[in-house]
């Protein structure tokens, strides 16, 4: 039986989806590591709220056994709640007070979102990969756009899903 049916993206289209995520960074780069770091949360409430429904997709579309797909969306939610915390505590950029001279000086870094990153997924844990991809760079604050494995592609859509509801700009 078929279950999904995933298009096959042309040069075209994929001009069009950077473009159209590029749009979308700009309100989600706008926020401070803290708010994306709440929505990156979000998601994981998301996935462990629905961990049996996401775990029998991943069965259904990928093949795997249950158990394993169960160990896969969880540790795709803690992925998400670490990321959440490093947003939150590590991307706020530093300022460091410099002593003596004749005037105040200070050394500061800024941590700015890319803009659009490109990622690559693998078929043999098609949603726990995507999830290692694209939290860290929607903590920095990037858009992602994400090819899936030709063999494994419907698991990073429903991924697609959960973010939007979360609230991440589509």
């Amino acid at each position: 039986a078929v279950v999904a049916k995933c298009p096959v993206a042309d040069e075209q289209i994929v001009d069009r989806v950077v473009q159209h995520a590029a749009i979308a960074q700009k309100a989600w780069g706008e926020l401070t590591p803290l708010e994306r770091g709440k929505v990156l949360h979000k998601v994981a409430d998301i996935m462990r709220d629905n961990l049996e429904d996401i775990a029998r997709w991943e069965v259904k579309t990928n093949g795997k056994p249950i158990y394993e797909a169960r160990v896969d969306i969880a540790s795709s939610a803690d992925t998400f709640d670490f990321f959440g915390g490093v947003a939150a505590a590590v991307l706020q950029g530093d300022q460091i007070d410099i002593p003596g001279g004749p005037t105040s000086r200070l050394a500061y870094t800024r941590r700015e979102p890319l803009g659009v990153v490109a990622c690559i997924g693998a078929w043999n844990y098609p949603f726990q990969t995507c999830v290692w991809k694209v939290a860290p760079a929607l903590a920095a604050g990037n858009a992602v756009v994400y090819k899936p494995s030709p063999f494994a592609p419907a698991s990073p859509v429903l991924l697609g899903e959960i973010l939007a509801a979360a609230g991440i700009p589509a």
